[in-house]
């Protein structure tokens, strides 16, 4: 099967398509457009210029953002259609009504197949399109290391250089905790050796979760609990779906997930765990449990994307 995959995200999808042809012996290419504001005169403008283009492969996958399904549902796609739900579904649609009712008529086409990367996409497709099954299949844990840039930050922790992190560095620094911090607008840093990667969360996955997974680097979270206090903090940035401070289905915080991290209750206790000698037998454990995790969801992952291309 020669597929098309569409993306308006070019940093990890192409090469998370590329790994995934690899595992599942399909042929293909990526389509990448960083188009915003997907309403359906942009996207019958699209389907105008490049018909012919989409018309020569055998279906068409569409991962980050899923609103570009739209070309192909409303221009009488009758090939395969996957439709990847990563992230919130409509979060760069304008005419959501219009949308919506797009999406849940397509929902009944036999050619049409849609697929939550997360459970938190599945739960926020049902909010908002009332009920609207669709199984979850996750990304693989992969990434591309010969686009990485390699940076002095062994024995450091990575303190991901955005919004959120950015409220709470100071306070790091004053804790005297090693932190290297990158702008990550810049390049995809190469965080092999990093000590440990510290993030506060604004979404319920990122494409860097999957890639840091794939290099076994460990996340140092905060509790929920103080997750919830950082919160109050003016400005603390949250894009997801559920209610506010309930993140039981983020990647982050599913129980199955929970050995894979290690967490913190406060910044003091953060500084103690950088600190403690003992710190580098948690990371095998954790580095352990990653390994093993990978493996598994290798196999399950392989599995369920070779049922829906099938």
């Amino acid at each position: 099967m020669r597929v098309l995959h569409v993306t308006h995200n070019d940093r990890w999808f192409p090469f998370h398509f590329e790994f995934m042809k690899k595992q599942l012996g399909l042929e293909g290419e990526t389509f990448f457009r960083s188009i915003s504001g997907m309403d359906a005169t942009t996207a019958d403008a699209i389907w105008h210029v490049y018909s012919d283009y989409f018309n020569s492969f055998d279906a068409v996958f569409v991962s980050h953002c899923a609103s570009w399904s739209r070309v192909f549902l409303q221009n009488g796609w009758k090939k395969p259609l996957y439709v990847w739900l990563f992230f919130r579904f409509d979060h760069d649609v304008p005419d959501r009504e219009v949308y919506y009712k797009l999406i849940k008529e397509a929902k009944s086409r036999p050619n049409v197949k849609f697929i939550a990367a997360t459970e938190q996409d599945k739960l926020y497709a049902n909010s908002v399109l009332g009920d609207f099954p669709v199984e979850v299949v996750p990304p693989f844990a992969c990434t591309n290391t010969a686009t990485k840039r390699k940076i002095s930050c062994e024995g450091m922790f990575y303190l991901v250089a955005k919004h959120n992190e950015s409220l709470f560095s100071s306070k790091l620094e004053a804790l005297k905790i090693p932190i290297y911090k990158h702008d990550w607008h810049s390049f995809a840093p190469d965080l092999r050796g990093v000590k440990g990667i510290l993030h506060m969360p604004y979404v319920c996955a990122t494409a860097s979760l999957y890639e840091n997974w794939a290099l076994e680097n460990i996340y140092f979270l905060p509790t929920e609990s103080f997750l919830r206090t950082l919160w109050t903090a003016p400005n603390y940035f949250w894009d997801s779906h559920g209610e506010r401070g309930d993140f039981s289905q983020t990647e982050w915080y599913r129980e199955e997930n929970k050995p894979l991290f290690i967490y913190y209750s406060s910044f003091e206790e953060l500084k103690q765990m950088s600190d403690d000698p003992n710190l580098n037998s948690l990371f095998a454990n954790r580095k352990r449990n990653l390994r093993d995790a990978n493996q598994q969801r290798l196999e399950e992952t392989q599995k369920k994307w070779g049922e829906i291309f099938s």
